[in-house]
């Protein structure tokens, strides 16, 4: 008892305790965090601008932030301007003439948008000495960087000299990068993945865009992103930055650093952070305000999030769905970005990220199953659960939005993928990887149009080889059907429309006959060249009167399997009598009955076998911009399958 006593009294007298050697955890007090020691490292553009007008330019930024930022420069323009170097830029080569002549047009562009958007801050007003002077001297820069060898590696060594200092007297290397010092610091860390660590990198434009791509296409800031780079940024309105390689933007309106920096820095909320909250991204999509209100435009996308990841578009399909979503008549409602067929490369990946890495190719799969639920269990992942209350209602799996216009009004992900823009944020469940040798805009119809016709016929009807088939409707989704009846072995297999030249592509793809519903009964003329109707029926259309064929059309004891659709709110009347007496079936097949994870990987592996010939598929290909000319070209009939590629 008297021990128990004492505990207590202990226990109630700290300083008791203390005497007794009896610590407590809960009195210890944890050390105060070490606020990080963190540095600027600045990669300036050409132009040949003398050194101490970046730091001038420094100091001016650190007098309006409540705490300066230590600041190191790699500055180069006087390696660049060294005789003794022998730099291209004073050697003149057809190739080199030819980047010179097309990189002054490109920032001639540059600088005329500049002056129309901004016209207090064009480059002349930026400390040039005037749009031809500081263009000569950008271009022999660029020009002598990649061009020359022995320049490059100058100019590199500035950089390595500099992120050295920086990495051995501070804890934090924040990397600014602008113009052509963002092609120096792509190619730097590249080539040291494991030396450096840069907590943050902002890039501030580069007119540099295509006319460099060839230089750096094996690389992307993917690739380096996971080693040396935690966090990536770009601080303006801008577009195509350096293509391929660092997938960012080229420079709209071409604003020096000083403006970009001295606009930014007092008014934006995390300049205490040193900008360390600018995360949003802009970009150019397919947006629907209102129903049948289609308008391309720069929208904001915010980064991923655990078990997301950004991609960089490089093709979206132009599939039926989208534009049935915009006359209203599928579920989704507006606002929304569209589009669901889609391929690109990842860039970054959000937290608990298994599946994918930066810099893999992957397509789009608009069905991200949870995997958990009672239908993913029986092997149904076409079916989840959760797809109502997310993929359809226009989320992505956690039930919100990434998408926002310019205006602050969020957008919805149609199906959770919104392919039709030059970024996407979508779940890992939705990132299926695929080889290099297959192309960004097959891999993309393979995710939905290939994916819906062939898996009807081989997961939904499981065709026997030998069997007949009719295809009714001879878009995308149909012609695919046609492809997977051929590659099931069927014969023979008739093609229905009411377009010619829809018709004309099902020849081309191995169509024995073809028909045209205004000029025949289908369901008869059907009968009369196969015995009384085919094994199979696939209905790529959906409405009542296709659906009604494709019943009539096939034999007793045969199959129809719907595979499109008209609306969604539609009632379509079905005979008894052929069911029962005529023992036929009547099946749905929504996106072919696939198992994405599994089913899509295969597909790509028979489109690479040649066992499914979707170059033929792909009959035009369209800019962005071009949306409403690929929805008429789709309406017409002109186009078997149509494509949205970006550069």
């Amino acid at each position: 008892m008297a021990h128990k006593k004492l505990k207590k009294n202990l226990n109630a007298r700290p300083r008791a305790k203390r005497a007794l050697g009896i610590t407590s955890k809960a009195a210890k007090k944890p050390p105060a965090p070490k606020t990080p020691r963190r540095v600027m490292v600045f990669v300036h553009g050409g132009g040949a601008i003398p050194e101490d007008y970046y730091e001038s330019l420094v100091q001016a930024i650190n007098a309006q932030l409540p705490k300066p930022l230590a600041f190191i420069s790699a500055y180069y323009s006087d390696v660049m301007t060294k005789p003794a170097m022998g730099i291209a830029a004073a050697v003149e080569s057809p190739e080199v003439a030819k980047f010179k002549a097309e990189y002054e047009k490109q920032l001639r562009l540059a600088h005329a948008r500049a002056q129309e958007d901004h016209p207090a801050r064009g480059m002349v007003a930026m400390g040039f000495l005037g749009i031809d002077p500081g263009l000569t001297e950008a271009i022999k820069e660029v020009a002598g960087y990649l061009f020359d060898a022995n320049a490059a590696a100058q100019v590199q060594e500035r950089l390595v000299n500099a992120l050295d200092q920086a990495a051995h007297d501070f804890d934090e290397i924040v990397l600014v990068s602008h113009s052509l010092g963002t092609v120096v610091s792509f190619d730097v860390l590249k080539k040291f993945a494991s030396r450096y660590k840069i907590a943050q990198w902002f890039t501030l434009g580069c007119p540099l865009g295509k006319l460099i791509k060839t230089r750096v296409r094996d690389g992307n800031l993917g690739v380096i992103a996971p080693t040396n780079v935690a966090r990536w940024h770009n601080l303006y309105d801008t577009n195509d930055f350096v293509a391929d390689a660092i997938s960012a933007f080229c420079f709209s309106d071409a604003c020096h650093i000083h403006d970009i920096f001295m606009e930014i820095a007092p008014t934006m909320p995390a300049a205490h952070d040193y900008f360390g909250n600018v995360q949003v991204q802009t970009m150019l999509a397919v947006v629907v305000r209102e129903l049948n209100c289609l308008t391309v435009e720069t929208i904001e996308l915010d980064p991923p999030r655990a078990n997301e990841v950004l991609v960089r578009v490089r093709a979206a399909g132009v599939c039926h769905s989208d534009l049935h979503t915009l006359r209203g008549e599928l579920r989704t409602p507006p606002p929304l970005v569209l589009g669901h067929e889609g391929a690109g490369v990842v860039e970054s990946v959000g937290a608990n990220v298994t599946r994918i890495k930066p810099g893999d190719r992957v397509l789009v799969n608009w069905l991200p199953a949870d995997e958990t639920c009672p239908a993913c269990l029986r092997g149904q992942p076409n079916l989840c659960e959760r797809f109502p209350k997310t993929t359809f209602a226009g989320f992505l799996p956690d039930g919100t939005s990434r998408l926002k216009t310019r205006d602050g009004i969020a957008l919805k992900h149609y199906l959770s993928a919104a392919t039709m823009s030059e970024w996407i944020v979508i779940d890992q469940a939705s990132a299926i990887p695929f080889p290099d040798d297959v192309p960004f805009e097959i891999a993309a119809i393979i995710g939905c149009a290939v994916a819906t016709g062939v898996g009807a016929v081989l997961n939904t009807a499981r065709i026997e080889p030998g069997s007949s088939a009719t295809v009714i409707g001879c878009g995308g989704v149909g012609l695919s059907a046609l492809l997977g009846c051929q590659l099931a072995g069927c014969y023979p297999i008739f093609a229905v429309d009411v377009l010619e030249n829809k018709l004309e592509f099902a020849k081309q793809l191995g169509a024995t006959e073809t028909f045209n519903p205004l000029q025949c009964d289908i369901p008869s003329t059907i009968k009369s060249f196969s015995r009384g109707g085919t094994d199979y029926v696939f209905d790529s259309v959906g409405s009542p009167i296709t659906i009604a064929q494709a019943l009539q059309s096939a034999r007793p004891g045969g199959t129809a399997v719907i595979i499109g659709m008209h609306a969604a709110k539609q009632d379509v009347p079905i005979p008894a009598g052929a069911l029962i007496f005529q023992n036929k079936k009547l099946l749905g097949s929504f996106v072919g009955s696939i198992r994405p994870q599994v089913d899509l990987p295969h597909l790509v592996e028979l489109y690479r076998a040649r066992r499914l010939p979707l170059d033929e598929l792909v009959t035009k290909r369209y800019a962005l911009g071009d949306i409403a000319t690929a929805f008429a070209g789709m309406e017409s009939g002109n186009v078997a399958r149509g494509v949205i590629v970006f550069e």
